[in-house]
């Protein structure tokens, strides 16, 4: 069994937590490197960069940079598994896409158009930390 080299772009908050410990677990993947606990919108020269240190390496971005970049393997292997192709760069959903996508897809089939979705939340990424963004004693 070959050893796969892995790194987290986005390690932030509860995914991140549970995917390194996932990882840990398994004895053939080896976690090089977790960084970038970073927002939306600001992985890009990160992830350049280690393309070119490190173009071997297994990156799984938990952010939404890469969801929608074609280039990346997006990783809901529920759904996505047979487009699997060793792909190195994997964009990962997050947890209302994740929640969705496996909600709609047995009904796919029988609907009649497009799915529409919303997911609502009062805390919204706001951390668990209180702060006025998520205590209403604040």
């Amino acid at each position: 069994m070959s050893v796969k080299t892995i790194g987290i772009v986005g390690s932030r908050g509860h995914t991140g937590a549970e995917l390194i410990r996932l990882i840990a677990n398994l004895p053939h993947f080896v976690l090089a490197f977790v960084v970038l606990a970073l927002p939306n919108g600001k992985a890009a020269p990160y992830v350049e960069a280690l393309d070119k240190a490190a173009p071997q390496t297994v990156i799984v971005d938990l952010s939404a940079d890469y969801r929608f970049d074609e280039s990346w393997y997006y990783g809901l292997p529920e759904l996505t598994r047979g487009d699997y192709a060793g792909q190195k760069r994997i964009s990962n959903p997050g947890c209302y896409a994740t929640a969705m996508q496996l909600a709609i897809a047995p009904l796919l089939d029988r609907l009649a158009g497009p799915p529409q979705c919303c997911g609502v939340s009062g805390y919204s990424g706001a951390g668990t930390t209180p702060s006025d963004k998520n205590n209403v004693e604040l």
